[in-house]
């Protein structure tokens, strides 16, 4: 109960223990509380003590105990006002709040800012996720380029007498495409050597050339070189190199997807969505579904319905790209005098203030301070330094301050977006902790008034 109340309440009971013969017609017909029990009844006026008012109708009665009833109610309101302070509350008072701030129990050192159009500026600089900053880490490379583990098939076309034929058929591990060569007949013929993997050092071993040099060639370039090195032992060979197994040229992609896995890359240059969407896209809603792309050591996310929203988002994947879907529903939470208290789900990209505000139900008329809505958060160095707070490393925690008294601050709330592990705090009213002692006050002696009522 606040200090200006609970001095009437003391000033009160000093005078009903005041000295002196008490006025008992005076205290009885000018009663401060003239509030009837229902609509339509009164105690009778020949009764003793007879009137509207509740003390009254208390302390109404013979004479000689008078002085007792008196007495009684004076020690029951004292005991209420006592107890006023004691009466439970689940929300601090605004003035609880800004004293908590400048409190030696201020542990973790949070501050509080009111949303003014600077602090909304200095918000919304906030740096969004971007994935873009992967591009400076590496560029893309040709996806035909030939690295270690692939699996090559390459064939060579003769013409006249056959290096790779016999007089049998073709020689083990040499597919010959199901024709008989004789290597002394005219004539031309393809001999395909299939499986050839490309070794740790990027090295092949060719028959008849040797060991060459793979990795970081395309097909074509590496079959010039095997055509280079047949020449002197075969008339106009034809080399053409074809990838079998492409295991260098891939992106990973796990997670919540619906055909996680290997993807290889194209000429086609795959961007983000693109992969996503070969491995079948997300098992669940864009809107609580991350994005994570690691590429060497260094990871960035971003949320998949702003990735669909940000055409320059969707970044050029390039081999060894690892992207994994995740399902985190994004939520803030409600406390205090709100018509909600609980966790709300942001169900969207983008939710504002005001449209937290809103989802929670507002500021309960009979119990709230509207003037008092705050936004618990913690803050990036990079707020902090343009709010002027000082900065900690693992987030600086900040209060925001909205009056909702102000017209102008529904239009600041439209341009805040709302977080994931945001909280909403709406101060309790000062006249909260009043309104529940005259309900206590009103709990205990209506039982007794009706009683005595009925008695007459």
């Amino acid at each position: 109960m606040h200090t200006a109340g609970r001095s009437d309440a003391v000033g009160f009971l000093s005078a009903l223990f005041a000295p002196g013969k008490p006025d008992y017609k005076r205290d009885v017909t000018h009663s401060r509380d003239s509030r009837p029990l229902a609509s339509g009844f009164q105690v009778p006026a020949d009764a003793p003590g007879g009137g509207p008012g509740l003390l009254s109708r208390l302390l109404a009665g013979p004479v000689a105990c008078r002085p007792f009833r008196r007495r009684a109610a004076a020690l029951v309101l004292c005991a209420a006002v006592q107890a006023c302070s004691a009466l439970p509350t689940s929300t601090p008072e605004e003035r609880q709040v800004f004293k908590a701030e400048q409190s030696a129990a201020n542990s973790i050192g949070f501050r509080i800012v009111d949303l003014m159009p600077e602090t909304v500026a200095a918000i919304s600089l906030a740096p969004a996720d971007d994935l873009r900053a992967l591009d400076a880490l590496g560029r893309p490379r040709r996806a035909d380029a030939i690295g270690v583990g692939d699996v090559l098939s390459i064939s060579v076309f003769e013409v006249g007498t056959s290096l790779f034929g016999a007089a049998s058929g073709s020689e083990p591990g040499i597919d010959t495409g199901g024709a008989s060569v004789n290597p002394l007949t005219p004539g031309a013929a393809r001999h395909t050597i299939p499986g050839l993997q490309v070794e740790a050092g990027g090295t092949i071993n060719f028959p008849y050339v040797g060991r060459i040099r793979a990795a970081g060639r395309t097909p074509s370039e590496l079959g010039r070189v095997i055509e280079g090195g047949l020449k002197s032992k075969s008339t106009d060979p034809q080399v053409v190199v074809s990838l079998a197994n492409n295991l260098s040229s891939t992106v990973y992609v796990s997670g919540d997807v619906e055909k996680p896995g290997r993807v290889p890359l194209t000429l086609g240059h795959e961007r983000l969505l693109d992969i996503i969407a070969i491995a079948g896209g997300p098992k669940r809603t864009d809107y609580d579904t991350f994005v994570q792309v690691t590429r060497g050591h260094t990871t960035s996310r971003i949320l998949l319905q702003a990735l669909t929203q940000q055409p320059r988002q969707d970044i050029t994947l390039i081999p060894g790209d690892r992207v994994q879907l995740i399902y985190k529903p994004r939520s803030f939470t409600a406390f205090g005098a709100s018509q909600k208290v609980e966790q709300i789900a942001l169900n969207t990209a983008n939710v504002s203030l005001a449209e937290g505000i809103a989802r929670t139900g507002g500021p309960a008329n009979d119990r709230a301070d509207a003037n008092a809505v705050f936004l618990v958060r913690y803050e990036s160095p990079a707020v902090a330094r343009r709010l002027g707070l000082q900065v900690q490393p693992a987030g600086t925690p900040v209060m925001y301050r909205v009056d909702m008294l102000n017209p102008t601050n529904y239009f600041l709330t439209t341009k805040v977006a709302m977080r994931d592990q945001d909280v909403l705090l709406i101060a309790s009213a000062r006249t909260d902790q009043i309104n529940k002692l005259f309900g206590l006050v009103s709990a205990f002696f209506t039982p007794v008034l009706v009683g005595r009522a009925v008695s007459q």
